[in-house]
């Protein structure tokens, strides 16, 4: 779920220069993706929400059930120590989330990752907004699959 919401959250057309795009709510996007990565645990049967004290929503790992993806089991592996609160989990897990994200919609050849220059001098990276984005007009119409649900047979 995280790599299609990122997927979709891309912007190929914005960007410094034109055609190098960018991503949509780069300043809290490590929130979003850290609930798409909790979503998907969570319809994979690997945590389950329960209430903490004062009523506020904590998430628990469920015991003998990591994801087998790494990056799940990452968020996974954060709340099998104990139960946590959402927005504990969302911000403890979410900045690294970005960067793996990106290099899975690279190996998959939904985006392409070059080298430009800039201001003439430094070498910096982008993201090809020519790239071949060949997900399924389901993933645009917000029916997205994750990599989990995949691997178990869910859409």
């Amino acid at each position: 779920m995280a790599e299609d919401l990122l997927l979709i959250l891309f912007q190929p057309n914005s960007g410094l220069r034109s055609g190098t795009g960018s991503i949509s709510g780069e300043s809290t996007l490590y929130y979003v993706l850290a609930g798409a990565v909790l979503a998907d645990l969570g319809l994979g049967g690997h945590v389950r929400s329960g209430t903490g004290r004062m009523g506020t929503m904590t998430v628990e790992a469920v015991a003998d059930n990591p994801p087998s993806d790494h990056l799940l089991r990452a968020s996974w592996e954060y709340v099998a120590d104990k139960p946590r609160g959402v927005q504990t989990v969302l911000a403890a897990t979410g900045p690294a989330l970005r960067e793996p994200l990106l290099d899975r919609l690279v190996e998959r050849g939904d985006l392409r990752r070059g080298t430009r220059k800039a201001l003439g001098l430094f070498d910096t990276s982008s993201t090809d907004a020519r790239a071949a984005i060949s997900r399924s007009p389901a993933c645009w119409s917000g029916r997205c699959c994750s990599t989990e649900a995949q691997q178990t047979g869910r859409s």
